[in-house]
């Protein structure tokens, strides 16, 4: 979700590392030969050479066209604003109260008690107000930090849908990938049955 830069001060960013091994049954050299795709790695030991058939996504890329995720995207900006204009009001009170108490103690318009009764009070209501930030602000995160784990699900359950006949051993998230062929790069697919899956599931 997109950063806010208003009295909310909220942290975004998590380093996402989806790392999902599919463990596949054994296969004989000649069998897995004739099954593996054009991208593939060979891993070679002593005395064996295995076809290891791989495949990466690119997480960022997914979510930004994964269309569910615009949806969520958009509601929790949404709520993001709602909470801030909130939280901008009642710091807009609070500071209008602070200036009429300075104002009147100037001016000598409030006794010295009734001044130091005021500054009191303007004191707890400031650390409530503080307290409330911070609190929505950890509530907001929280919120996102679950959006984020039903993403996560989302793509978990689709690359296992697409990689049901154990075409590839291993899939990765580019995030933990140094280089790589874009041969390897299995993220157009992946978004698309993600797509896909979505549709059919709004029109149930």
């Amino acid at each position: 979700m997109k950063n806010s830069q208003t009295i909310i001060t909220i942290i975004f960013g998590f380093a996402i590392a989806l790392l999902f091994i599919l463990v596949a049954n054994k296969k004989t050299p000649e069998t897995a030969m004739q099954r593996a795709p054009q991208s593939q790695h060979i891993v070679y030991s002593d005395s064996t050479m295995q076809v290891f058939p791989i495949a990466y996504v690119n997480f960022d890329s997914l979510m930004q066209n994964y269309e569910y995720y615009k949806i969520l995207e958009k509601q929790y900006e949404v709520l993001v604003k709602k909470e801030e204009t909130i939280l901008q009001q009642k710091a807009a009170a609070f500071e209008k109260e602070v200036s009429e108490f300075q104002y009147n103690a100037q001016n000598g318009l409030i006794t010295s008690r009734a001044a130091e009764t005021k500054q009191m009070e303007l004191q707890k209501k400031q650390e409530q107000l503080v307290q409330q930030q911070q609190a929505k602000g950890a509530e907001l995160a929280h919120h996102e930090q679950l959006l984020m784990v039903q993403l996560l699900d989302s793509v978990q359950a689709t690359i296992k849908t697409y990689n049901a006949d154990m075409r590839f051993k291993m899939i990765l998230n580019n995030a933990a990938i140094l280089d790589a062929s874009e041969s390897f790069n299995i993220t157009q697919d992946v978004l698309s049955l993600m797509n896909e899956r979505y549709t059919k599931s709004i029109k149930k």
